[in-house]
């Protein structure tokens, strides 16, 4: 969530800025740790709790696609109307795709998938998305805008390679690559899971720290090979190789861009687990926990703070502004722990949980 403020600060404020063009960039770089951070946490979890809490998971399950069609209807909804006033009104700002709508899919289908195809399996199919979301961004260019705009939304854009038309879609979180991610996440839950339930917890944080420094490996192979490709004359280097290893590549997220900030969400997570291990420490973990518990609260309220009110206020430039992003952030921070003191997470809900236990009870009385 941090990371998250400091990236939708600079593009608010900055945005309109071009002369401090090197601001906003510096904070939307930092802030890009956010969003695989975001998705890996999420399948981590869920495929932590498939093996720690088994007899649970059925109930997890029910909640998880209640709160994912919350996500994907009114969050999808509220997060829009927040966008208004910088997507230049409501019609283009039911335009967007946000990274809300990637982890609600993800809600309702992980489970499915973490219950029902293996690990090893899993991670295939999550490398063969990534991998088909690339090869069409690169090879398929449709002529008509409606096949545009859905390979946008669930694909990415492509005109960075070939120096085309604009995105029609302005800002999107193209579902299947993010998706990848995702699944792949779970993979990595259920591996630290298993060894959880086994009294193996101490080994988490060697398994993530190898994880990252496996990312930042993979960073190097990618950039490496075509640099020396190239100097060799082996093989001239294209955008399209460019692209992929250019670590600030978002939407789509190239391998360099997933290996470098994916490697420093999983140390942030290494830092969190040293701190916990601490007692003198643990109180400010139990300050983060309640934030994390209320974090969907917390994800709205920054959308109106920054992308309305901030948007809105228009301030001038002034050199005192690392002073308003830290007031914002202690806005979100109230926020969040009066969320956590008297918030209901039970509100995020369509009814979904509801309707399957009358259902099931229905089932079972039939029975």
């Amino acid at each position: 969530m941090l990371f998250v403020c400091i990236s939708h600060f600079g593009w608010v404020y900055f945005g309109r800025l071009p002369e401090h063009a090197f601001e906003m960039a510096t904070l939307q770089r930092v802030g890009m740790v956010a969003s695989p951070t975001f998705i890996m946490i999420s399948g981590v979890l869920l495929g932590f709790l498939a093996r720690t809490r088994p007899l649970e998971f059925a109930a997890l399950r029910t909640k998880l696609v209640d709160r994912g069609l919350f996500m994907l209807t009114i969050g999808h909804v509220v997060i829009a109307v927040a966008h208004a006033p910088v997507a230049g009104g409501i019609g283009p700002a039911f335009e967007w795709g946000f990274i809300t709508d990637v982890i609600a899919v993800g809600l309702m289908i992980g489970p499915w998938l973490v219950t029902r195809v293996p690990p090893g399996s899993r991670l295939v199919l999550a490398g063969a998305a990534y991998a088909l979301t690339w090869i069409t961004v690169a090879l398929w260019q449709p002529e008509s805008p409606a096949l545009e705009r859905a390979k946008e939304y669930l694909l990415g854009p492509s005109h960075f390679l070939d120096g085309g038309n604009p995105r029609l879609v302005f800002e999107c979180f193209p579902l299947v690559p993010w998706l990848a991610v995702y699944v792949a996440a779970t993979v990595l839950g259920e591996y630290l899971g298993r060894r959880s339930a086994a009294g193996r917890g101490g080994e988490t944080i060697p398994i993530l720290v190898r994880v990252a420094v496996g990312c930042v490996l993979g960073v190097l192979v990618v950039k490496g090979v075509p640099f020396v490709l190239k100097i060799s004359a082996l093989a001239p280097t294209t955008v399209l190789v460019w692209t992929l290893g250019w670590p600030f590549q978002k939407q789509p997220p190239s391998p360099a861009y997933l290996g470098v900030y994916a490697a420093f969400g999983l140390l942030l997570v290494c830092g969190l687990f040293a701190l916990d291990a601490r007692a003198a420490l643990r109180s400010w973990i139990a300050v983060l926990a309640t934030l994390g518990r209320a974090s969907l609260a917390v994800f709205l309220v920054q959308y109106y703070l920054y992308f309305t009110l901030l948007a809105w206020w228009n301030p001038h430039y002034s050199a005192f502004w690392p002073l308003l992003l830290l007031g914002s952030l202690t806005i979100v921070v109230g926020v969040g722990l009066l969320w956590g003191r008297i918030g209901n997470n039970d509100l995020f809900s369509v009814g979904y949980r509801r309707l399957a236990a009358v259902s099931s009870t229905a089932a079972s009385a039939r029975f």
